[in-house]
C-alpha cells in the first residue's frame, strides 16, 4: 500500500513540475520584397536583446525569401539570434514583437538573426531598422543580395498558435464490465466470509 501511495505522489509531483508556460508562435509575413514564414517555440515571456532571446528560445524554423525566391531557413542548428544589439525582442502571451531605435540599415546593431556560416563571404541574416526589415539572401557571389522591406516598428514577427481543444478521452468499452466483475468477486468474498462467521 505504501508503494502505491509513493507512486501516486511521484506522478502528482511530476505533473506539478511541468513548465508554467510553453507556446509555439507562427510567423507569416508576405511583403513586397521580403517574405517570412515558420515557427518559434519558447517557454518564457519578457523582453530580450537578440543574444538573450537566443538563450531562452527552445526551437525555431524561420524561412526568409526575396518575394518567394532565394529561400534560406534559419534554425537553431545553423543560425544564432544576434550579433546585433539594437533590436529588442518582446515575447507576450500573444505576440513576438521586434522594436529598435536604429536608423542605419547597414549598422551591425540591426542584425537580429544571422547564419552561423558564411555563404559567398557574407552570412545570411535578418536585420531591422525603425522603418525597414532586411533579408540578406544567399545568391550573389560578389555583392551581398540584401532586400529591404518598408515596415513600421514595433514589428510583429510572430503570433501565438491557437491551442487545439483537448478531445475527451472515451471510456474503454470493457471498463464497466471489469467493474461489474470486480463487484461480483467482492460480493462472493463477503458472502463467503459471512457464512464462515
Amino acid at each position: 500500500m505504501d508503494f502505491v501511495k509513493a507512486l501516486c505522489a511521484a506522478a502528482f509531483c511530476t505533473a506539478l513540475a511541468a513548465p508554467a508556460y510553453a507556446a509555439t508562435y507562427n510567423i507569416s509575413f508576405d511583403g513586397s520584397f521580403v517574405d517570412l514564414s515558420g515557427t518559434i517555440d519558447i517557454s518564457t515571456t519578457g523582453s530580450f536583446d537578440p543574444a538573450g532571446f537566443d538563450a531562452v528560445v527552445t526551437g525555431y524554423s524561420i524561412t526568409a525569401t526575396t518575394d518567394g525566391t532565394n529561400p534560406f531557413t534559419f534554425t537553431e542548428t545553423n543560425s544564432t539570434f544576434g550579433p546585433g544589439t539594437g533590436t529588442t525582442i518582446t515575447v507576450s502571451a500573444t505576440d513576438i514583437i521586434l522594436s529598435t531605435s536604429e536608423t542605419n540599415r547597414l549598422a551591425l546593431a540591426t542584425l537580429f538573426l544571422a547564419a552561423d556560416v558564411a555563404t559567398n563571404n557574407t552570412r545570411e541574416n535578418l536585420r531591422l531598422t525603425t522603418t525597414q526589415l532586411g533579408f540578406r539572401a544567399p545568391t550573389n557571389p560578389t555583392v551581398p543580395n540584401t532586400a529591404f522591406e518598408n515596415i513600421t516598428t514595433p514589428f510583429t514577427l510572430a503570433q501565438v498558435a491557437p491551442v487545439a481543444p483537448v478531445a475527451p478521452v472515451p471510456l474503454p468499452a470493457g471498463l464497466p464490465l471489469l467493474a461489474v466483475g470486480i463487484g461480483l468477486f467482492a460480493g462472493l468474498r463477503w458472502r463467503k466470509a459471512r457464512s464462515r462467521a
